[in-house]
């Protein structure tokens, strides 16, 4: 997988922007990201977790903070990307470790994680199946996982509204792929997760889901 084509989508420190309606959106994918860790944490407190595309940490802080007892496994294709998150989450050190992952070749053993965490990844990565293949088998049987990606359709017109991109019709650099909420959910389900909740929380698709025994 192209490390330069996936880093094209994310130029943006999305998580500490001063434009406040992006902050309002984010706000609102944080909240149903925490939510979710909620749910998990009423059916079981997973002991090993990984994060595909940590990006700059903030969803793995939040999962930090629900699930104090639990290690972590932060994983970037992009060493910038994941330079950027290990200086933010320094204080947790201890608890949580790097590594320059490409998520069409884990390197991970089959069944290694009770959680898996993968939100706005899928979007940017050729033959996506393959990605989502790898995300199943490193999920043990009754482990959960936490997907999002952006709705397309409707972050194409909000990008356009915004004045972005406009000659590829609002289409962010580095996705190559194209979801509604219905498209993904399917995509997932062929892969042997079983959806539990979904939401949109503007302007993404999002699910809890877990791996059938």
């Amino acid at each position: 997988m192209n490390q330069e084509g996936f880093e094209a989508g994310k130029k943006q420190l999305k998580y500490h922007t001063k434009n406040p309606i992006y902050n309002y959106l984010v706000n609102g994918f944080n909240s149903t990201v925490k939510s979710y860790f909620e749910n998990v944490k009423d059916i079981e407190k997973p002991k090993r977790i990984l994060e595909i595309g940590v990006g700059e940490g903030q969803i793995t802080e939040l999962c930090l903070s629900v699930f104090p007892d639990a290690t972590f496994i932060a994983a970037d294709i992009a060493k910038g990307i994941l330079d950027v998150a290990q200086e933010n989450l320094s204080a947790y050190s201890d608890r949580v470790s790097f590594e320059v992952q490409d998520i069409t070749k884990l390197t991970f053993d089959d069944n290694s994680f009770d959680m898996v965490i993968c939100c706005e990844v899928l979007e940017h990565v050729p033959g996506p199946r393959v990605g989502m293949a790898e995300l199943s088998r490193v999920l043990k049987p009754g482990g959960h996982a936490v997907l999002s990606v952006p709705n397309e359709p409707l972050w194409r017109v909000l990008n356009m509204a915004r004045g972005y991109y406009w000659k590829d019709f609002g289409n962010t650099p580095g996705h190559v792929n194209h979801w509604s909420t219905s498209a993904f959910r399917k995509d997932i389900v062929d892969h042997n997760f079983m959806v539990i909740k979904t939401a949109r929380p503007l302007p993404w698709s999002m699910f809890l889901c877990r791996m059938d025994q």
